[in-house]
């Protein structure tokens, strides 16, 4: 029996190596933040699984304004001082695929994370 136990130890390592990186890999790839972007700068960034009460808040001042709404697992602008609205008419996102941006009043939305990330590399 004492000639198995160091090959015993090491199977039992493994097995919770294999498990606490499974874990921590899924942990990251169901986390879902928004990034918001005002004038190229990064003002705030939500965990989106993290939200318990719907809220909304404000970017901007009364003059360029932008009203975001943020729900559990998605964000979206309620309400803009721009004049085409495009920034309201996107609605909710919930994945990085399509970012919400008004380009009227500088402001980006992005979302990092989940499944749904779309990933790019230069080469």
């Amino acid at each position: 029996m004492k000639k198995f136990l160091p090959h015993i130890i090491l199977i039992i390592l493994v097995v919770v190596l294999s498990c606490v990186s499974f874990a921590v890999y899924n942990y990251k790839q169901t986390r879902v933040a928004a990034e918001v972007y005002k004038d190229g700068e990064l003002i705030k960034t939500i965990d989106l699984n993290g939200v318990d009460n719907d809220y909304e808040f404000t970017v901007g001042d009364e003059n360029e304004y932008n009203i975001v709404r943020v729900e559990n697992g998605r964000i979206r602008v309620m309400s803009a001082s721009c004049p085409d609205k495009i920034c309201v008419n996107q609605g909710y996102i919930s994945d990085g695929l399509v970012p919400i941006v008004c380009l009227p009043n500088k402001v980006v939305i992005k979302i990092k994370g989940g499944e749904d990330e779309a990933d790019a590399s230069v080469g």
